[in-house]
């Protein structure tokens, strides 16, 4: 693909984002509906699990967290973290 417009919504925003940036060139626009592309806009007891998940390469501590607070089951449909 040779050129791309993004549209990124809520908290997918961020995949978008580095998306766009690891080709910027490539990304023509960049369409946006209440993205999230800073720290703060995280609700921190939601996401501690999943930062901690973050900050420790994958840990399999904290993979276990995640899996026993049900966190993954969205995205294990998608490509984000079918590994886990």
């Amino acid at each position: 693909m040779a050129s791309y417009a993004i549209y990124i919504f809520d908290y997918g925003a961020p995949t978008g984002l580095r998306l766009a940036l690891a080709n910027p060139s490539h990304t023509k626009a960049i369409i946006t509906q209440n993205g999230n592309a800073y720290t703060q806009g995280f609700g921190t007891d939601f996401w501690a699990p999943v930062f901690a998940l973050h900050a420790s390469h994958n840990g399999d501590a904290e993979r276990e967290i995640l899996r026993a607070t049900g966190c993954l089951s969205p995205l294990r449909s998608g490509s984000i973290l079918r590994a886990c």
